[in-house]
């Protein structure tokens, strides 16, 4: 019993340092720069999370997502650049590893490994991980849309029928953003002859 109440305590601090952490993240204006200070005292909350229970995907993969977000600003030196690219694909390698049947986690592995490091076989397994555990779960969807329509040319077509396939459970909100982004990569041909028979893809296929 006492083993099981430090292990219960440890999870409980845990916990309220990723929330304070996830409260700065939250609160962060995507299109800015991060406030000076707040990033190091997110971190830092994480890292003191992760160090009680380094098993817990989301605090892996929001220390993935702390450390990506920071990759985006100017400010670094080449040296520490790299070494924050790495450690946000490392990261968000953890966070799969701890839960592989995640299938979000699998998509934002695929996100962040193919922004900063472009296209490789490790890309290929996280969309095809992401498409085959989470073909209902729109934020899934949305994400393996961005990654795989933006590299299209590097998908066999295997992954491509797999990811077509998973945008026929598309529920309404999302037809319409899937199909912007694919009009953004001009996509559009493959996902209409996909999907010609659904009534709300005609409406957007037929424009």
């Amino acid at each position: 019993m006492i083993i099981l109440s430090i292990i219960s305590g440890r999870w409980l601090l845990a916990e309220v340092y990723h929330y304070q952490a996830r409260a700065f993240m939250d609160s962060w204006n995507p299109n800015q720069d991060i406030p000076k200070g707040e990033w190091d005292i997110a971190r830092d909350a994480l890292s003191k999370a992760i160090k009680l229970n380094g098993t817990q995907a989301a605090y892996l993969e929001d220390m993935s997502e702390l450390i990506f977000q920071k990759t985006f600003e100017t400010s670094q030196s080449p040296k520490e650049h790299a070494y924050l690219r790495k450690q946000a694909v490392e990261y968000m390698r953890q966070a799969v590893n701890s839960r592989p049947s995640w299938s979000y986690a699998w998509a934002q592995f695929a996100l962040v490994k193919y922004r900063l490091f472009g296209w490789d076989k490790e890309v290929s397994l996280a969309l095809e991980k992401a498409t085959v555990l989470g073909p209902w779960e729109p934020s899934v969807q949305l994400i393996v849309a961005e990654v795989s329509f933006s590299c299209w040319k590097n998908l066999d077509q295997t992954l491509r029928e797999k990811i077509l396939n998973q945008f026929e459970h598309a529920r309404k909100p999302e037809f319409s953003k899937l199909f912007d982004i694919a009009k953004k990569y001009n996509i559009t041909a493959p996902l209409c002859q996909k999907i010609i028979n659904k009534p709300l893809w005609e409406t957007l296929c037929s424009k």
